[in-house]
């Protein structure tokens, strides 16, 4: 268990015996990782960004980011604590980019919404629960998202963007199938 899953843990019992009505210990700390997760991503990126001093970049990919997320879905990494690091470290480097949107921004705008179209919504069994038939409107949602970008022309987006939708890709799944397979062995 990483560093994120024992503080939730730890949490959850402190919740658990100060509250005897709270939610049963196993929900807690599945709520609490979910918490702890995005928290340690949101810090560790505002920190890196605030030194390198792109914190404003990263406010926009950070929301930018997290809503493609929420409607594309994406490969999980099994360990809260390495998909936190991982991410703050993805976000960071996008707040770097500095290409001009109507070369390298609306081509990868245009790749995005193929991939969505392709792709999204995926992984989302067993972490969400809305239901699959509602599945379609995630994609147009994700799909209407990133063209939206069309009109805006925002290179911060556009890598956002196309950084979410390359996890929802199969190769992003042989990625990290294949790196959980390194970490066990």
């Amino acid at each position: 268990m990483g560093m994120i899953e024992n503080g939730a843990v730890k949490i959850a019992r402190s919740i658990r015996n100060q509250h005897s009505e709270a939610a049963s210990e196993a929900v807690l700390v599945y709520s609490l990782i979910i918490v702890l997760n995005n928290l340690l991503t949101i810090v560790l990126t505002i920190g890196l960004t605030a030194i390198a001093g792109t914190l404003g970049k990263a406010a926009i990919i950070l929301v930018a980011f997290a809503a493609a997320r929420f409607l594309s879905g994406g490969a999980h990494l099994s360990s809260s604590t390495v998909c936190s690091v991982a991410s703050a470290l993805i976000l960071t480097l996008l707040s770097f980019v500095s290409w001009d949107y109507w070369y390298a921004g609306f081509a990868c705008t245009i790749v995005c919404a193929i991939i969505i179209l392709i792709y999204a919504p995926s992984g989302l069994k067993g972490h969400s629960r809305l239901d699959e038939k509602y599945y379609p409107l995630l994609k147009l949602a994700a799909l209407l998202l990133v063209l939206s970008n069309l009109m805006i022309q925002s290179s911060l987006l556009s890598a956002a963007f196309l950084a979410q939708s390359l996890t929802i890709t199969k190769q992003a799944y042989q990625l990290v199938n294949f790196l959980e397979r390194r970490r066990g062995a």
